[in-house]
């Protein structure tokens, strides 16, 4: 039995006709929402009808829907309408509307368009970053006064003074750096001195080289900058005895015989231009504010975004924790006083250019809870399981190929090959056409901003992850193409794509940072037949759920219709399996 209210008054149709409830799986903008639209629409009489045609033109009436069922009575619709959505008949006194979904879904796609300054949200935060890099150590034992000059690591480290910071032993120190080739050809990055390592002009459109870092050239450290310590061969030396203002990091160690020896350099005298880096402001608060401009009602919940253990790999500290946003403006000059005040930015950029397009998250309104959920596409699935098996009465099945690219593209702004990352793509008989994501709003690379903030936009948002410029810092980490160290690489799309993207990909195996890989929980592709089963009550039926059938274990609802008058429910399933 269903119960009819208008503005919380209830009425009764005269009759509802073949009046049923579409589930629809909407996916734009990065969604991954499950919306209920009424399919058809109740005919409502007398006092009903007075009370709609009391109606000014344009003046809203909301509708509520409750179904009584054995385990209570639920709230199975909300919607709304004005008389230009009506048909009445005059002669009868019968009216018949077209309803529309009244919901904190509708509510926010409506206004996700709408531009806001991030910048008015509250709680300034802010991060620590330093231009020094990760470099690489060699230290060779030398029968000689005058070390020899080795190929691509330059002449050997020299101090104030003159000579090896080690007696008897060479350091060769080299930083290294991977660009892209132009036009096909070698470019080196920025600077002097460089030689090339690695040519991958042909098969990658990148180089890869290598220079003694400045940091070792000019000025010169000083010989107290160094420091040895040995042990009986097959021990591990220990560091340097500890010294106020001294950070001992491990270069390299050798072993002669019955002694090993390490070698050490005292990190603060080759640490580079720190800064804070303030005036930004955390994602979640500015999803938060930019909802509850429009929508006060909704607030975003999200472990991906918020858990110290990250849920799709495990990891600790998460890298997705704490994401900052901040205008490029205030990256480009650190040191600038007069700090930004204004930014603009759209809820449906962040949520399909970032959210998506960046961290492979999915987003839907949980309308009882009153929650925009935030996560991976790992984590597609509620806790439901639902078991159709026994309302699968075929086994046949057909393919869907709308999702079927040969290449997932995501344009960006950075300029290194580690952060624009590069496409996705997939070699076989049944990809076609490119995918191609909206990702290129937002920047990563902070240490290009900072050195070269001519060849940047001054407006723009630059997503940085805490405790990730600094090369000791806890979240910092190598490049996933280029394995090397670089500020805010876990931002990097090489890194994303390496972290969270082997899962809802079009197909189970493609190539991903150059190298082929197997993907996880691909998009299903297999259309089962329609299934048809009852439904005691719909307000209960959770379209989030796992579905299992005779044919799968792992089946993804797309799409559904209730029929109130039967009260049965027919299922449209995808699967991989």
């Amino acid at each position: 039995m269903l119960k009819f209210y208008l503005n919380n008054e209830e009425f009764t149709p005269i009759n509802i006709g073949d009046l049923s409830l579409d589930i629809k799986l909407v996916t734009d903008k990065g969604a991954y929402h499950f919306e209920r639209v009424l399919n058809g629409a109740p005919l409502f009489a007398d006092e009903a009808y007075f009370f709609i045609m009391s109606h000014s033109d344009g003046q809203s009436i909301k509708i509520k829907i409750e179904e009584v069922c054995s385990k209570g009575i639920f709230t199975v619709y909300n919607g709304s309408f004005t008389n230009w959505d009506c048909e009445p008949d005059e002669d009868k006194k019968q009216i018949k509307c077209e309803i529309e979904p009244d919901s904190l879904y509708r509510r926010l796609v409506s206004n996700y368009d709408k531009t806001f300054n991030f910048l008015e949200t509250p709680n300034i935060v802010s991060v620590e970053y330093e231009k020094t890099s990760v470099y690489e150590y060699r230290v060779e034992a030398l029968g000689t006064v005058n070390p020899p000059v080795r190929p691509l690591w330059g002449e050997y480290v020299q101090v104030q003074g003159g000579g090896s910071p080690f007696l008897a032993f060479a350091l060769y120190v080299r930083e290294r750096k991977t660009v892209y080739c132009i036009g096909g050809e070698l470019t080196k990055p920025a600077g002097d001195r460089w030689e090339l390592l690695i040519n991958n002009c042909a098969t990658k459109n990148l180089a890869t080289w290598v220079r003694k870092p400045e940091v070792f050239v000019n000025p010169l450290l000083n010989n107290f900058d160094f420091a040895d310590t040995t042990i009986a061969t097959p021990g591990t030396p220990p560091p340097p005895a500890p010294s106020p203002g001294r950070d001992w990091i491990l270069m390299s160690t050798l072993t002669f015989g019955a002694v090993t020896i390490s070698f050490w350099v005292d990190f603060n005298a080759i640490r580079q231009d720190i800064k804070t880096l303030i005036n930004g402001r955390n994602l979640i608060d500015v999803v938060n504010y930019g909802l509850n401009k429009d929508v006060p009602e909704l607030d975003v919940q999200s472990n991906f975004l918020t858990n110290d253990v990250n849920p799709v790999n495990g990891e600790s500290p998460s890298t997705t924790k704490g994401i900052q946003m901040h205008a490029i403006s205030d990256i480009k000059n650190p040191d600038n006083t007069e700090k930004a005040r204004k930014q603009d930015v759209r809820l449906a950029d962040i949520l399909e250019g970032y959210i998506e397009g960046k961290l492979n998250c999915w987003w839907r309104v949980d309308e009882n809870t009153k929650r925009l959920i935030i996560e991976n596409y790992k984590d597609l699935f509620s806790q439901g399981v639902i078991d159709v098996s026994n309302s699968q009465l075929t086994k046949k099945y057909s393919y869907d190929k709308s999702r079927t690219p040969r290449a997932e593209e995501f344009p960006s702004l950075d300029s290194s090959v580690d952060y624009t990352g590069v496409p996705i793509e997939y070699d076989n008989n049944i990809a076609k056409g490119v995918n191609t994501y909206n990702t290129d709003r937002f920047y990563s690379e902070v240490e290009s901003i900072i050195e070269d903030p001519e060849e940047y936009s001054s407006k723009g948002i630059v997503m940085i992850t805490p405790d990730s410029l600094r090369p000791n810092g806890a979240l910092a980490e190598n490049g996933a193409i280029t394995n090397t160290y670089l500020p805010n690489m876990p931002q990097s799309l090489g890194v994303l794509h390496k972290k969270f993207f082997p899962y809802y990909r079009p197909f189970g195996s493609g190539i991903l940072n150059f190298n082929n890989s197997a993907f996880n929980d691909a998009n299903p592709v297999k259309k089962a037949e329609p299934i048809i089963m009852d439904v005691c009550c719909i307000a209960l039926f959770d379209p989030y759920s796992r579905f299992i059938g005779k044919t799968f274990t792992n089946g993804f609802l797309k799409s559904a219709n209730y029929k109130f008058s039967t009260k049965k429910i027919t299922l449209n399933i995808q699967y991989n399996e």
